[in-house]
């Protein structure tokens, strides 16, 4: 099972942008998942087209299932 972890943000504009990491740790909490992204608005690590990330929107954890046919 492949799992990724999404976070989504507003920017300046109002407009959600998405970060995605695979592989979050199995542990990570709400909390800890929280935390990282305000800390990314507040340093200001990432910009989109439609300005800098101003707002924590939300996050989840995507888990998919992928059957190699042809390695």
């Amino acid at each position: 099972m492949e799992k990724t972890l999404s976070m989504q943000f507003l920017n300046e504009s109002g407009k959600s942008v998405s970060i995605s990491l695979q592989h979050p740790r199995e542990n990570v909490t709400e909390a800890e998942i929280k935390a990282v992204m305000e800390e990314l608005i507040l340093q200001n690590i990432f910009s989109s087209q439609g300005g800098d990330f101003k707002e924590v929107k939300g996050a989840q954890i995507v888990s998919r299932e992928v059957t190699e046919l042809i390695v």
